[in-house]
């Protein structure tokens, strides 16, 4: 009994020593067999996708050190306040809600600031290299993307209008709650009908989904998406802006993956195990 005990020991010392060894070395920054089982099990990912998504994240890490790019507990919490607040909600309120999703509110204010420092990170790459486009350049975009300026010919929605817009976002957010104070029509509307802010509301809502609270004047309007009908290009002109946009965000996230691939070329990458 007593060497069955010791070889049991034994056995997990090993495998805890194992788990524990260093796979990859990035610069300076270790990668752990740990590392990637547990972000192979968080993420569903394969060995290689996990290996490959933390030597990313160790080289974003060194990127931010470089370039002094920090976030403080203030910042977060100003940053879920207001986050919470655009949702009508108290921060005790917005930590029940996480916390009633099953995620540790910890956990999830850690992963919230590891995404903040990342948009900041992202944000200056991309202010660096990026450059505004010529008028040429987003014609040829939007010839080349005219998918992506499509909108829908009718659109079968149910609109959502009530004097308080608090009503209206925890109606939204619990359809099952009481309607009160909220009035409701069902209707079947052409784009051509809509001004353009509300058209672009509609097109980016999925159907089965309510659109963002908006003023009206009279009131606060949300719109739940039934069904769209049809499809159809819009003119350059009308959609420049979104075009402009979507440049920017192809661009900046070319500039980003250029500079992380020339990154890994100059940054010594150590496979061990």
């Amino acid at each position: 009994m007593k060497i069955f005990v010791y070889l049991l020991a034994a056995a997990l010392t090993l495998q805890a020593g194992l788990v524990n060894a260093v796979a990859i070395v990035v610069g300076d920054k270790p990668i752990t067999l740990y590392d990637i089982d547990k972000a192979k099990q968080n993420y569903k990912l394969s060995d290689n996708e996990a290996a490959e998504m933390l030597v990313q994240e160790k080289l974003e890490e060194m990127e931010s050190e470089r370039l002094g790019i920090e976030v403080s507990d203030f910042e977060v919490d100003r940053e879920l306040e207001n986050m919470a607040a655009q949702n009508g909600l108290s921060m005790t309120q917005f930590q029940m809600m996480v916390e009633n999703s099953g995620v540790d509110y910890l956990e999830y204010k850690q992963e919230f600031a590891e995404k903040l420092r990342k948009k900041r990170l992202f944000d200056r790459l991309a202010n660096i290299k990026l450059s505004n486009p010529t008028a040429s350049a987003l014609k040829v975009y939007y010839q080349n993307h005219k998918e992506q300026f499509s909108t829908f010919e009718r659109a079968t929605v149910t609109k959502y209008l009530a004097q308080d817009k608090q009503v209206i976002e925890s109606y939204i957010r619990d359809p099952f709650s009481s309607d009160a104070g909220i009035m409701k029509s069902k209707e079947t509307i052409s784009a051509q009908e809509l001004n353009a802010n509300l058209q672009y509301l509609l097109q980016n809502t999925p159907e089965g989904k309510f659109t963002p609270v908006i003023d009206v004047g009279e009131g606060y309007l949300s719109f739940f998406v039934n069904d769209k009908i049809g499809s159809s290009i819009l003119p350059y002109e009308q959609v420049r802006n979104q075009v402009m946009q979507a440049w920017k965000k192809d661009k900046r996230e070319e500039a980003i993956k250029l500079h992380f691939q020339k990154l890994r070329s100059q940054k010594n990458i150590e496979i061990i195990r």
